[in-house]
């Protein structure tokens, strides 16, 4: 059976993960959501219009703890910043090279605070 992939970000999967997905999952199909997301309460509602059964998202941690504590872990790429010729990507922002190493579930964010003052 196809696995519905819902993958939020304004940019597509490379075909590292593509692979690394379909060698995880079998069958997928990926559902790209370009724009921005709000809160948690979006995601979900994403969730259930795109009938996905995974996601993949590098949105703020606030809103992947909250996906978490309300029982959806999503995938997260794992890459790592490298110098020279090998990686698969340049971050148009800082001009920094990453090359993609796996994707991990993510099953809990911890966020400890105190006030400033």
């Amino acid at each position: 059976m196809m696995k519905r992939v819902l993958w939020i970000s304004r940019h597509p999967p490379l075909p590292k993960e593509v692979e690394a997905l379909e060698k995880a999952l079998g069958r997928i199909q990926i559902l790209q959501y370009a724009s921005s997301v709000r809160d948690a309460d979006h995601v979900l509602r994403l969730i259930e219009q795109y009938k996905a059964d995974e996601i993949v998202t590098i949105l703020p941690l606030s809103i992947i703890m909250r996906l978490c504590e309300r029982g959806v872990n999503p995938l997260w790429p794992e890459c790592v910043q490298v110098n020279g010729e090998e990686y698969d990507f340049i971050d148009e922002g800082s001009g920094r090279k990453y090359k993609f190493v796996r994707f991990v579930r993510v099953k809990k964010v911890v966020m400890i605070t105190e006030p400033l003052n």
